[in-house]
């Protein structure tokens, strides 16, 4: 009996942690772990987060992406040197909450991104949208380097989204 209230009792854990709390999508496999290899560390072990976490991460941001479809986030860190780059991505219900969800980011003084299926840039941050997800890459530097690196880390993304699409659609 007592095996068998552990048992549940560890079931129970996994199936609420925020690390393991997303429903059938491996969320991981969307980051851009290659950057590893030209140095990049994860100091932190990455997050994943649900509509009820979310409220820890973005604090009194949070409403606004639930009501615009939320379903989960992935946010990683990622450091070299001086350099610190976060990584979030968010998956929403479906590409229309994913749109949504941009177009009521969007701001029009930020220059366009070609990255996914629309996107954005700014001193220190990139931000797109493709397929059910949203996107954001941010730095705490401005240099141009800095930049050539969101948009390096972008790229990757974008190319996992896509292949996990191609990989669903042939199901």
């Amino acid at each position: 009996m007592k095996k068998f209230i552990l048992f549940f009792s560890l079931i129970s854990l996994l199936a609420f942690s925020p690390k393991n709390s997303f429903s059938g999508e491996d969320l991981t496999k969307l980051l851009p772990a290659e950057m590893k290899s030209s140095g990049f560390q994860t100091p932190y072990k990455y997050t994943i987060y649900d509509d009820r976490s979310l409220y820890d991460y973005l604090d009194g941001g949070a409403p606004f992406y639930i009501d615009r479809g939320f379903s989960k986030l992935i946010s990683e860190e990622y450091s070299k040197g001086g350099d610190s780059i976060i990584v979030d991505i968010y998956m929403m219900k479906d590409e229309k909450n994913a749109a949504d969800l941009f177009k009521a980011l969007k701001k029009k003084e930020l220059k366009p991104l070609k990255l996914g299926k629309e996107g954005q840039e700014s001193e220190n941050q990139i931000e797109f949208i493709q397929n059910k997800y949203f996107v954001r890459i941010t730095a705490f530097k401005t240099d141009q380097k800095t930049k050539d690196t969101l948009k390096i880390f972008g790229v990757i993304v974008s190319k996992k989204i896509a292949d996990s699409a191609s990989k669903t659609k042939k199901k």
